[in-house]
């Protein structure tokens, strides 16, 4: 907290590489919680390394008997209204698969990485689907903090069915995801199984 009656705030860090900068925009009590706030300034690198760049890659497999990552960081569920997924071992393409009931108008469901990351790192979403029954459709979207790419819609049939959704035609200019989004259009039970990104 800083005086309500003074200037604001001002911000000073210091970098991995020792370098310390006092932020030059000052915080004032009149900036919403939530909001965007310009420090005015950035660090330099004080040490540039040649050669070959450090990039980070999420796990590619978000769910491939069982949720990508290793412990503490992995994918993860996020259902909404009625959606109910549960993780079952039978009838799926190999190993463990997801079931999802409660589909339809108004449900669905993130899988989600605490890390967003560009959607250019991967060439492909690829997944299986099926249903319990035939006439039903889903849509697939990966989303981020402010970015969504386009909606993919599926009609999924009682037996599997692979699918591939290339990135970089859904995903042309949009900013860092972290989320497959998966909404019902209909009322249906899914089944996923090996859903992945594909590496360029």
């Amino acid at each position: 907290m800083f005086a309500s009656d003074g200037e604001g705030g001002r911000f000073r860090f210091t970098s991995a590489q020792g370098e310390i900068v006092e932020m030059p925009s000052v915080l004032t009590y009149d900036i919403a919680k939530g909001s965007f706030f310009d420090l005015g300034a950035q660090f330099t690198n004080q040490n540039p390394v040649a050669g070959d760049v450090c990039h980070f890659f999420p796990p590619a497999d978000v769910y491939v008997d069982g949720y990508g990552g290793i412990d503490q960081v992995r994918w993860m569920m996020n259902p909404w209204s009625s959606a109910s997924p549960t993780e079952i071992t039978s009838g799926c393409v190999a190993g463990s698969c997801l079931r999802i009931g409660g589909l339809g108008s108004g449900a669905g469901f993130h899988i989600y990485y605490r890390q967003s990351f560009s959607p250019t790192l991967f060439a492909s979403l690829n997944f299986s689907h099926k249903s319990d029954a035939s006439g039903s459709s889903f849509q697939v979207t990966l989303t981020g903090d402010g970015a969504e790419c386009t909606s993919t819609t599926f009609s999924p049939s009682p037996t599997w069915s692979q699918e591939t959704i290339n990135l970089s035609s859904v995903c042309s200019g949009v900013g860092p995801i972290n989320s497959v989004t998966v909404y019902g259009s209909t009322p249906l039970v899914l089944y996923l199984d090996n859903l992945r990104f594909a590496q360029r």
